[in-house]
């Protein structure tokens, strides 16, 4: 008996959900990026892969009314964050039922598949 219904988690998109326009330097407190359709449903965290990955909340985000969005974070980032190749947003997920399935194709292939529902 899992309890997945009870335990929420963090469930990454694994894509480039968010376009950064700019690097962030250190003490950066947000980020500039472009608007995009995800701004319907803004999320709350997000993942930054760059130089290194960090996971930040957002506590405000601004329109710059020229395209792009600035995202605000709860805290500042430590160090440089250059080359950033994707923005992931996060989803607080739990399982919607305590069945996973199992799919065991080969030697070294098997697929699962879970299902979950967003809490908030």
């Amino acid at each position: 008996y899992l309890e997945g219904k009870h335990n929420p988690f963090w469930l990454p998109s694994y894509t480039n959900d968010i376009i950064a326009v700019e690097d962030m330097n250190p003490g950066a407190t947000g980020v500039r990026v472009l608007k995009g359709i995800w701004v319907r449903y803004p999320p709350t965290t997000i993942r930054i892969h760059g130089s290194f990955t960090v996971i930040k909340s957002i506590s405000s985000i601004t329109d710059n009314l020229d395209g792009t969005i600035n995202l605000v974070f709860d805290s500042y980032v430590v160090g440089t964050l250059i080359d950033i190749v994707r923005i992931e947003i996060l989803r607080k997920v739990r399982l919607n039922s305590d069945a996973i399935e199992y799919n065991h194709k080969t030697r070294n292939l098997t697929t699962i598949k879970v299902n979950v529902i967003e809490v908030l």
